[in-house]
Order: structure tokens, then C-alpha cells, then sequence
């Protein structure tokens, strides 16, 4: 049987999608470019015909993982009629926001990324992330310490606190997903601590909010509501 000649994009796609899933369900460490390679069914040199090495190829996943928060924060910046700390809520709810038939993807995902086996992927993507993210974010909070929303004499500089803070609120929610991790109760006040760190950064009495209990309530498969949320109020 004749192999079938895919256009470079699909293929450079495929071995994308199947280097993804093998991070996650085997680890970044324990996935070789064999192994990818073996799963994809293709040879070592269609492999380096689009990536020089593994390392190149996460490189290329954490891109992609990055492309939809830059592009919001664009749209976000780009929008008048809307307070910057309502665009700045928004973004970091978009983060965490999961559509029911996702909710299993995510969670697979997600307590994945933080398993010990895989810390390089995820500082490779929270290193990404302040690249990527990080300019897109101060513009958002340069807007709210022009309008006094924010007291702010350097948004490079929090924007970078704000995401690296997302970072731990992730690894935190990471935790709780493996046995032995903190209970709902205790998560529940860490969101607290980090949504009121993130308003006092900000300078703001206006409610933040980085992780919304109906997040937690997916990603920890519990439907009853807990007494907390991750969201401070002004005060």
C-alpha cells in the first residue's frame, strides 16, 4: 500500500497532538522521540524534516498552548466600554473556564501537568506564558492606573506577579487533584489568600477573582458548593 502524503501543517499537527497526549499520560522525561515517533508511525527523518529535537517540539506545544490567551488579551485590550479590571477578571476566568465536554481532557490534563514527571513541560509553559502573556496584561493594567482603577508604577513588573501568582493558584489545584493533596477546605483559603494578594497588588478595592469555585467544583468532581470562594471582596 501506497503511504499517504499529508501537507507539511497536518502532519507537523499530528506529531504535535500525539507528543501532547504522550506528556501527559507518560511524562515529558519518559517520552522519547522513538516513542513518538512509534505512535505516529512515522520515520526519524519526516520527524526532523519539522523539528530539530524534542526539545524544539515542546517548544512548539507550549506555543500553541500560549496562542489563545494572547489572542484574548488582544481583544481584551482592544475593547472600550469596560473597566480594566473587569478585562483583567476576564482574562484570568478564561483561564479556567472548562465546557462540559472538556471537563475530563482538562482534568486528565491538568493533574498531569503537575506530576513530578513533568515539571520541565510546565516551567517550560509558565516561562512562556510571562513572555507571551506578559506584555498583553501590563497593557491592560497601564489602562487601569491611567484611569486610577489601579495604583501601579510599573505594569511589566506586576503583570509578571500577577501571572507567576496564576502559576501557583494552577499548582495548588494541581495538588489537590493527586491523593494525599490538600482537602476543599484548605484549598478553598489559599484562593482566598491569592485573589486578596492579587487585589493589594493591584491597588484596587474592587473584587478580584483568580479561580472561581465552579472551576474547582469540575476539576475536583464535587457539585455541592463549598463555603469559599476564590474571590476577595473590597474591604
Amino acid at each position: 500500500m501506497a503511504r499517504t502524503i499529508k501537507p507539511a501543517h497536518i502532519r507537523r499537527a499530528e506529531l504535535l497532538d500525539v507528543a501532547q497526549r504522550l506528556f501527559f499520560t507518560r511524562g515529558y522525561e519518559a517520552t522519547s522521540v522513538n516513542k513518538i515517533l512509534a505512535a505516529v508511525k512515522l520515520s526519524k527523518g519526516a520527524f526532523y524534516h519539522h523539528f530539530r529535537s524534542k526539545e524544539e517540539l515542546l517548544d512548539a506545544l507550549v506555543e500553541r498552548a500560549t496562542d489563545g490567551a494572547v489572542d484574548y488579551l488582544e481583544r481584551l485590550n482592544s475593547t472600550v466600554g469596560v473597566s480594566a479590571m473587569d478585562k483583567v477578571n476576564a482574562f484570568f476566568r478564561a483561564t479556567r473556564t472548562v465546557r462540559a465536554d472538556h471537563a475530563d481532557t482538562v482534568k486528565v490534563m491538568l493533574k498531569a501537568l503537575y506530576e513530578p514527571s513533568n515539571y520541565y513541560m510546565r516551567r517550560a509553559i509558565e516561562e512562556r506564558t510571562l513572555v507571551r502573556s506578559g506584555p498583553g496584561l501590563a497593557r491592560l493594567i497601564a489602562e487601569g492606573a491611567a484611569n486610577g482603577e489601579f495604583l501601579s508604577s510599573n505594569p511589566p513588573l506586576l503583570a509578571e506577579l500577577l501571572l507567576k501568582l496564576n502559576a501557583e493558584v494552577n499548582g495548588d489545584v494541581g495538588a489537590a487533584m493527586r491523593p494525599g493533596g490538600p482537602d476543599r477546605g484548605a484549598l478553598d483559603l489559599r484562593m482566598l489568600g491569592y485573589a486578596d494578594a492579587m487585589r493589594r497588588l493591584l491597588g484596587t478595592h474592587e473584587s478580584v477573582t483568580l479561580c472561581g469555585k465552579d472551576f474547582l467544583n469540575i476539576v475536583l468532581d464535587q457539585s455541592s458548593s463549598a463555603p469559599a470562594q476564590a474571590t476577595a471582596a473590597a474591604g
